[in-house]
């Protein structure tokens, strides 16, 4: 009876971590900001960094650092997190969004000012901008 039990157990264990494996599994990256005359488009992928029209490979310490960053932050409640500042509304800042793809689903934030997101994913974006100009 005990032997069962713990196949079971050790089953339900496994199943449990590769699900969670597969639902955070980052695949890539997008970060937009748009206003009037200019934009902004990144895309990150564990093999390159694009730019708008331009793209150069990324660094597998770089691709790291994100998915680290991505861990602290509750993908599921993204779309929900406050700008801090509405500067967008008055065309003093471009408005911004996040956008992370994982293996099984995206996650979008809701918009912000460019150069001035939600404390939440504030050294993320930070991160990706920096990534991007570099």
């Amino acid at each position: 009876m005990k032997i069962p039990l713990l196949l079971f157990l050790f089953t339900l264990i496994y199943c449990e971590q590769h699900r969670a494996q597969n639902k955070s599994a980052l695949d890539h990256l997008e970060y937009s900001a748009s206003s009037r005359g200019s934009s902004i488009f990144i895309r990150i992928d564990a093999n390159e960094i694009k730019l708008n029209n331009t793209s150069r490979k990324i660094q597998q310490k770089s691709w790291n650092q994100l998915e680290s960053l991505i861990a602290k932050i509750d993908l599921e409640n993204l779309s929900l997190l406050n700008a801090p500042t509405n500067e967008r509304f008055r065309d003093a800042a471009a408005t911004a969004y996040l956008k992370i793809h994982t293996k099984k689903t995206s996650y979008q934030s809701s918009e912000f000012d460019h150069g001035n997101p939600p404390e939440e994913i504030a050294e993320l974006v930070e991160k990706i901008l920096a990534l991007a100009s570099t």
